[in-house]
């Protein structure tokens, strides 16, 4: 990694993600470059579907997105050193990172776009492989990752911690006309569009936000499982970064319908205290320094 590129990717992970920038402290250089030029590529990706402001601008953004990553991968067209497609064909070509995964996020982005219906819980698991469950997968490589049974633990983590922006994000993915929660739940609770603003109903859509972090507490726990195929440093990281996702699940729960009002964080202290949980359960899987 040159270090523009480094500076640049430092520079995204510590604006778009403190909890993912406070996990990768732990991993070796390799694995933490790695990681950056990662996390940049899938956060230009994101933020450039996000600042579409019609349906065209978000299908001609999702295109130029589709038409430079596959020059990125299967071309040899010079480019730009400071672009994130620049950083994408690094990792891809360094860490033999199959090349149709990092298409299948974008398959992701198409979803939110073409507006995928979550009409139940098998919709929105599907939805959430592709955002989130895929970059479990392209993490592997990176994280130096031998064992293929470990790749069914990182897609169950990333689920994990996509459902758990989703329980956070509920008000502002609807004023974004995106909603998450399978809509069979919400009509359980008689829910509908023109209601979902209401402050009368957030009591009965607080608790679809609850069964949402009780399904994401379920991946947390399988996902988990696969740490012990990770090296030490990498394994330690990957325990604090769930730590720290679920820790905001488990406060988004405490606030309950207050968390409709602003975006759940956590303070420097809770963090502190999902750090030690985590090192803790790391601690009892007995996984030795190499």
């Amino acid at each position: 990694m040159n270090d523009l590129q480094f500076k640049l990717s430092e520079a995204a992970i510590k604006n778009g993600s403190k909890s993912f920038r406070i996990a990768s402290l732990v991993l070796d250089k390799k694995s933490r470059n790695g990681a950056y030029l990662l996390y940049r590529w899938c956060r230009y990706c994101d933020d450039i579907i996000d600042k579409a402001q019609s349906q065209n601008e978000a299908e001609s953004a999702l295109e130029f997105l589709y038409q430079n990553t596959k020059i990125a991968l299967f071309e040899n067209t010079k480019l730009e050193s400071t672009s994130p497609f620049y950083g994408l064909r690094q990792i891809a070509n360094d860490y033999n990172i199959p090349h149709e995964n990092f298409l299948k996020l974008l398959a992701g982005f198409k979803m939110d776009i073409s507006k995928y219906p979550v009409r139940s819980k098998q919709d929105l698991d599907i939805y959430c492989f592709h955002v989130a469950g895929i970059v479990g997968l392209l993490m592997c490589p990176i994280l130096d990752v031998k064992d293929e049974s470990a790749l069914k633990y990182a897609d169950s983590l990333g689920r994990a911690m996509q459902l758990t922006n989703i329980s956070r994000d509920v008000i502002e993915d609807f004023n974004m006309q995106r909603i998450y929660i399978p809509q069979d739940w919400l009509d359980e609770y008689s829910i509908t569009k023109v209601s979902f603003l209401n402050s009368d109903i957030h009591d009965k859509l607080f608790k679809n936000v609850l069964k949402l972090l009780e399904w994401s507490d379920q991946y947390y726990i399988e996902g988990r499982k696969g740490i012990k195929y990770l090296p030490f440093r990498a394994g330690l990281s990957i325990c604090i970064a769930s730590f720290l996702y679920q820790g905001i699940g488990n406060k988004i729960r405490k606030i309950g319908i207050e968390s409709f009002k602003k975006r759940t964080y956590l303070t420097g202290f809770e963090k502190i205290i999902c750090i030690i949980k985590a090192s803790f359960f790391y601690l009892k899987l007995g996984i030795k320094y190499e």
